[in-house]
């Protein structure tokens, strides 16, 4: 989760806005970002600039896009988790607890069997 987090603030700081490519249509972003995805540092370097700038621009944009989604997903994982072990823990101590009332009942049951038993008393309802 922190390395998503690291990743996500470092694509934020880069400081873009979604209104920077607010003229082009959505299906060419998503193809310029496909392209920065597979592209190496020296295949940039031969672009010209206003190419690159574009490129790199839907890349950080769609990259945010992927990461903030990744982060939702992976919380929302850790927080199932956590939850069911938290219910694990709570069955766990629950039976522990009805076990020890179990034993605790079925002692003071044999006290009473073995109380009547050796002529004392029953007690008054």
């Amino acid at each position: 989760m922190r390395g998503l987090i690291a990743r996500l603030e470092a694509v934020r700081h880069v400081g873009l806005s979604r209104q920077m490519l607010q003229a082009v249509p959505a299906h060419r972003i998503r193809r310029m970002a496909q392209e920065g995805r597979r592209l190496t540092a020296q295949n940039f370097e031969q672009m010209r600039p206003g190419r690159r700038h574009a490129t790199l621009a839907a890349f950080l944009l769609e990259a945010e896009i992927a990461l903030t989604d990744a982060a939702i997903t992976m919380f929302e994982t850790l927080i199932g988790k956590s939850f069911r072990q938290a219910e694990s823990l709570r069955d766990q101590k629950m039976l522990e607890t009805a076990t020890t009332a179990s034993s605790a009942l079925d002692f003071f049951a044999r006290f009473g069997e073995a109380s009547r038993q050796k002529g004392g008393r029953a007690l008054p309802r």
